[in-house]
């Protein structure tokens, strides 16, 4: 029975994750109100938007160019929490209620949520100036509408996440963004295969394309199972073990942080070209700002050099950040102690806690510098190439299907073994009543 019912609640799991991802997808085909959605693809072909639809676009499955109540994705509440990452880490209150425990840390998740919700509409209204030349009725009422529209349906999409959290199988907030790019798939994959049937495309540069994907696929694999093992040994008393028995060792994974330097990056990145686009927008009496603001916003754009610089400079910040958030050397070297390990050469206790950190600092370097390599060798490749098929499907997307399917996987798997586990007592269990 209780094999069977954990059997039942992974059904119920998946079934709920199916369920809140078809909500998800259904939201991505709602206009907000008042818009005339001819006027943004015109739009959005002409290049006038390109530069905040190409990076909404990528992590909200097409809901951007349809000016969905989705459209801003999940991308308000990853900043928002980056922010506040950052501000718990700073003497003040926000430290305080941090090491408070539960109660402090429920409080900055509800403080979180409302800085969300301010920087969404913030993004909506942006969006809305954007596209003002669409509305279908003018002055403010448009762009606070469309504005509170867009932040309503951030704040849900935040709400989803978390039910995905504590209801489904997986981080909601990576499934959604997963979902989002693997939506757009088809699509772009259907219009480059177009394009080579048409001509507009040479057929060698369809196939360095997939070559380039495949390759991406591969790396990413290898590098996100990727260990350093740190052999670790016992005294004589306590270990017990056979001759000829594999030393047991501590792993260090190379990429900790997954792929959450990427997400937080690009939710940067999106803010920022969000803020410049809204100041181009803004009449201050200084004739120039607008186009200076501008010219700003062009140079964030997917493909230009200053864009694959600052991206790749985040992404390496983040993911030393991230691995500072999680990682524990402390905690591991103390464990250790307490349970008698110890590593060659290495005194227990600070040293080893010093050891460890520095070994995982090495692996941090070269796990930030494969994951910003993996994102950036496609932004070079749109550089010197009018095909935009590896910025709908470049490295960013690939890193993030890959790692977030290889979590969903093992945390499937993790729920199965309970099963067979439960099973396998419940056996012996009935065994030993019938001897």
């Amino acid at each position: 029975m209780q094999a069977s019912g954990i059997q039942s609640e992974l059904a119920q799991r998946l079934l709920f994750l199916f369920l809140a991802i078809v909500i998800y997808r259904i939201g991505t085909f709602i206009p907000i109100p008042g818009i005339s959605l001819a006027e943004v693809q015109r739009a959005i072909n002409s290049g006038d938007v390109g530069n905040l639809s190409a990076f909404a676009n990528l992590f909200s499955g097409g809901a951007m160019e349809r000016m969905s109540i989705f459209a801003l994705g999940v991308m308000p509440y990853i900043s928002a929490s980056i922010v506040m990452q950052l501000l718990s880490h700073m003497p003040g209150k926000l430290k305080e209620l941090k090491n408070s425990g539960s109660t402090g840390r429920k409080k900055i998740t509800q403080y979180t949520r409302y800085l969300a919700f301010a920087v969404a509409l913030f993004q909506g209204i942006s969006m809305c100036l954007l596209f003002r030349t669409a509305a279908l009725y003018s002055g403010p009422a448009f762009w606070l509408i469309g504005g509170f529209s867009f932040a309503v349906g951030a704040i849900f999409l935040m709400w989803l996440g978390e039910q995905i959290n504590e209801r489904g199988i997986g981080n909601g907030i990576s499934m959604l963004i997963m979902a989002g790019i693997v939506a757009s798939m088809p699509r772009v994959f259907a219009g480059l295969i177009t394009s080579a049937q048409a001509g507009d495309v040479a057929t060698p540069l369809v196939l360095a394309i997939f070559a380039i994907i495949l390759a991406l696929f591969v790396v990413i694999v290898y590098m996100e199972t990727a260990q350093r093992r740190i052999p670790i040994h016992y005294a004589r008393q306590q270990a017990g073990m056979a001759l000829g028995q594999n030393s047991p060792y501590l792993p260090l994974k190379v990429n900790l942080a997954g792929v959450i330097p990427v997400i937080f990056a690009s939710a940067i990145m999106i803010l920022l070209v969000a803020i410049f686009s809204f100041l181009s927008n803004v009449d201050i009496g200084f004739a120039s700002f607008g186009r200076y603001m501008n010219i700003v916003a062009t140079n964030l754009q997917s493909g230009q050099p200053v864009y694959i610089i600052i991206f790749a400079l985040l992404i390496v910040g983040f993911a030393f950040f991230y691995t500072g958030l999680v990682f524990e050397n402390k905690e591991l070297a103390d464990d250790l102690k307490k349970s008698g390990a110890f590593i060659q050469g290495v005194r227990p206790g600070k040293a080893t806690a010093d050891y460890i950190d520095k070994v995982q600092n090495r692996l941090t370097l070269v796990g930030a510098l494969y994951v910003a390599a993996v994102v950036i060798v496609p932004e070079v490749f749109n550089m010197n190439s009018s095909n935009q098929v590896l910025l709908q499907f470049g490295g960013a997307s690939i890193l993030i299907i890959v790692v977030v399917a290889m979590d969903f996987v093992q945390k499937v798997q993790a729920m199965r073994m309970s099963t067979q586990y439960e099973s396998l007592m419940k056996k012996s269990h009935l065994g030993r009543r019938r001897n």
